[in-house]
This record gives structure tokens, C-alpha cells and sequence, in this order.
């Protein structure tokens, strides 16, 4: 691989920043800004090339996308906030609205979740869990 590398120290590349990384054959690739060249100039290096050539813009990509939230610290508050699957939403009478909900009954505390227990205007109940209530009727 030095043969090929020589022509290239005729011009000086210098990295200015990695602007994407990729994954080929289970190996992480980042591809390369240099300092003074175009975007069609970019090339393309294995993790551990440029970790050993250039650490530090390595560093400051990592970095800069570890505060964007790509990093899995962030990635559950956004799950959270995804609908429910279907299958959890099975036992819930879809056209509860809050014009309908007489009071509430009490608190359920079943698998983990805490559902309300709501009586109805027609004299029927209906299981809530917390965060479906505060959707329909974020006063209570």
C-alpha cells in the first residue's frame, strides 16, 4: 500500500473533518475532508487508520455526534415517545374521550404500568394507563 501513497505526498492532505462513516464487510469506514480539496476529493478509511493517522478529528466526530443523540445515552427518549405497539393498546376502548370520563375510580398497578381505572358516563369502567390519560384530559 506505500507505493501508491507516494504520488499523494507530492500534494499535502490534510484532514479537516470526517464528514460520514459507513460499514463495509463489518468493518467502520469514515470518509475523509481534506483541508483545501473538494468534496469529490474525499476518501474513504478504515476505523483503525484513521484512529492511528488522524485521532483528533476522529475525536471531534465522535464527539459531535454523541451531542446529537446518535449515541445510545439519547436514543430512549425518543422510543418513549414512538405509539405503542398494537398488541398493548388491545385492552383500551378506543373512543373514550374526556367529555365521557365521569371520575376517576382509582389506580391499577398491573405489569410494571400504573393504569386508572375510569367510570364512564354510561356506568361503564375502562382501564387507562397514565400517559393515554394525561393525552386526553391533561387537566386531571
Amino acid at each position: 500500500s506505500d507505493m501508491k501513497e507516494s504520488k499523494d505526498d507530492e500534494e499535502t492532505y490534510v484532514p479537516e473533518k470526517i464528514t460520514q462513516y459507513r460499514t463495509r464487510n463489518g468493518n467502520t469506514e469514515y470518509r475523509i475532508r481534506w483541508k483545501n480539496h473538494e468534496p469529490h476529493e474525499d476518501s474513504w478509511a478504515e476505523r483503525n487508520e484513521v484512529q492511528s493517522k488522524y485521532p483528533e478529528i476522529l475525536e471531534k466526530y465522535e464527539k459531535e455526534n454523541e451531542s446529537k443523540g446518535t449515541k445510545r445515552k439519547k436514543s430512549h427518549d425518543k422510543e418513549e415517545s414512538l405509539p405503542a405497539p398494537p398488541s398493548k393498546k388491545r385492552g383500551l376502548p378506543k373512543n373514550i374521550t374526556k367529555e365521557k370520563i365521569t371520575k376517576i375510580d382509582g389506580v391499577k398497578y398491573k405489569n410494571e404500568t400504573y393504569k386508572w381505572v375510569l367510570e364512564l358516563n354510561d356506568g361503564t369502567h375502562a382501564d387507562v394507563p397514565g400517559e393515554q390519560l394525561i393525552k386526553l384530559h391533561p387537566s386531571l
